[in-house]
């Protein structure tokens, strides 16, 4: 099985009951607690925990699972075995592919938050169908996301 998280371009893709859902409030992720560790929960748990959302966004595939990123917009109530996490601390709980994808949904959703006006007219922006992407429907500006990856290195030279 390849483990690696696939980003694809598709943002009008559907989602199906067990596709995995990276669910953020307040920065914390949305983690299912197992007796083997943690887990992201599948679409059909969370139709179980009514969580409400206006947008989702299509992040890419993992361990062949298609993976969706959505803010929730207000507290909801968990069950016992459900809990929300800081991403940093997430990040030592799950292996580095899952890591992957979340830090993805994070980035994607604080845009999502960020730029939901167009910075030419001021008109409220559209998500765009075709792509993860926004679109003003007065100056047709389009504004895509901004993801940062980061790498930290050290430059050595003999002895310094």
């Amino acid at each position: 099985m390849n483990n690696k998280f696939k980003i694809v371009s598709n943002a009008s893709k559907k989602s199906k009951s067990n596709d995995l859902y990276f669910i953020f409030l307040n920065e914390n992720i949305l983690v299912k607690k197992t007796e083997n560790g943690i887990n992201i929960p599948a679409l059909d748990e969370i139709k179980k925990l009514n969580i409400e959302y206006e947008n989702e966004f299509f992040l890419g595939e993992l361990e062949g699972q298609a993976c969706f990123g959505i803010e929730a917009p207000f507290e909801f109530n968990l069950p016992e075995n459900y809990e929300l996490i800081p991403l940093y601390e997430f990040g030592s709980l799950i292996d580095e592919e899952f890591f992957l994808a979340a830090g993805r949904a994070n980035q994607i959703l604080n845009w999502e938050k960020s730029h939901k006006f167009c910075g030419k007219c001021g008109s409220k922006k559209e998500n765009k169908k075709e792509e993860i992407a926004k679109v003003c429907p007065n100056c047709n500006h389009i504004m895509y996301p901004v993801i940062c990856p980061a790498i930290i290195v050290a430059v050595t030279k003999v002895d310094k």
